[in-house]
């Protein structure tokens, strides 16, 4: 397997990180996001995640234009979006069907009244 970090759309004014780890069980990321305001109002998987605070990975077997790929996304809550697309964009079976993660917010989720310290 090939990991590749695309570079942001815009420069960003807080820092992020992201880690990649797998073996023959799985695969395992980590992300910590800077942001001085967590939000993740979405609890319902599926949602339109990309509209708020969301941590994304994409996996592809190949870097070739409209190959085929499955999109994995969480946000603060924990809250899940997921997506599998063949080569001509038709939906297709995860690769990984039931992901977990564990979310920890440094700061207070949904409250933009304050200053958070990301998640």
């Amino acid at each position: 397997m090939q990991a590749t970090l695309l570079p942001p759309v815009a420069l960003m004014q807080q820092q992020h990180s992201a880690a990649m780890l797998w073996d023959e069980r799985g695969i395992y990321t980590a992300f910590r996001v800077q942001d001085t305001d967590v939000q993740g109002q979405q609890i319902k998987d599926n949602e339109w995640l990309w509209l708020e605070d969301v941590c994304e990975i994409f996996l592809a077997p190949s870097n070739e234009p409209d190959s085929s790929h499955a999109e994995y996304q969480v946000n603060p809550s924990g809250t899940f979006f997921t997506a599998a697309f063949k080569e001509n964009q038709k939906p297709a079976e995860l690769p990984i069907s039931h992901p977990k993660a564990a979310v920890n917010v440094q700061g207070t989720l949904n409250h933009s009244s304050d200053t958070d310290h990301g998640f």
